[in-house]
């Protein structure tokens, strides 16, 4: 049809990079400019995931869990200023624990006392006049204050919310700037896209077509005297609570249905 055609002004160089888009985009065929472009966008378009399912609890436990953790490595950062006028990077504090299932989240008491004997003496050296003084010679004349809030505050690191009825600390989520920690927003939605799921592949967008009007169908059929959780399809699709409809299953989208076989 005519009004399916795409006209736009195009310079001389435009024109030829689409027809060296045609030759590849349509091997052997006659180079159609509307046809060329309309093949472009569709290849983007296809290129695009497509969101369709979002474990909501689970993302509400990690902006809980990460605020939470934000909170308690403030206290941890500040203590330790407290004891040495010196802050740490995130690679620094995450020493502070172990982080070995058997020993989770334990507090590392000799690493902890050797940064803070680190931060005492660093740069103290040229302070002494009229005497050469070894860094081991340093450590041995220090004298390490109270640590016992600084520990109380490695201690209590983990006791952040769980994640799915995990437990679950995601260091990553974090960076230390000016004595601040801070949450870096591009990593936690990396964290999160493990609670989501997309469509990619061209055959995923078509399952996800074909169970997405059949919500649409069951949607209509929600009343007052029908309980919407007896029309799930187990590994199809599912009556969601919290956007009242109902939503593909990630089972049939991703990996298709299990096949039924007769005996």
């Amino acid at each position: 049809m005519k009004s399916d055609q795409i006209n736009l002004r195009t310079s001389s160089e435009d024109r030829e990079l689409i027809k060296q888009a045609a030759k590849k985009l349509q091997p052997g065929q006659k180079q159609n400019v509307s046809k060329t472009i309309r093949a472009a966008v569709e290849l983007v378009a296809n290129q695009v995931p497509d969101l369709f399912f979002i474990n909501r609890p689970a993302i509400r436990d990690i902006d809980k869990n990460i605020e939470q953790g934000r909170a308690k490595l403030q206290v941890v950062i500040n203590e330790f200023n407290a004891v040495t006028g010196k802050t740490l990077t995130i690679d620094e504090l995450q020493k502070f624990v172990f982080d070995g299932r058997s020993k989770y989240m334990v507090p590392n008491y000799d690493y902890i006392r050797e940064q803070v004997t680190t931060k005492l003496i660093e740069g103290k050296s040229g302070e002494i006049v009229g005497l050469q003084l070894s860094e081991a010679k340093l450590r041995e004349l220090v004298v390490i204050p109270d640590l016992s809030l600084l520990m109380e505050a490695v201690k209590d690191i983990g006791n952040v919310s769980m994640v799915m009825f995990r437990e679950m600390f995601y260091w990553n989520a974090y960076q230390i700037s000016d004595g601040k920690v801070i949450i870096i927003p591009e990593q936690v939605e990396l964290i999160k896209n493990q609670f989501r799921c997309y469509a990619e592949t061209a055959q995923e967008r078509q399952k996800l077509v074909k169970v997405r009007n059949l919500c649409r169908i069951l949607d209509s059929f929600i009343e007052d005297s029908i309980s919407p959780e007896k029309l799930n399809i187990a590994g199809l699709c599912y009556f969601d609570l919290e956007s009242g409809r109902f939503e593909p299953s990630e089972q049939y989208i991703k990996f298709g249905l299990t096949p039924i076989f007769k005996l």
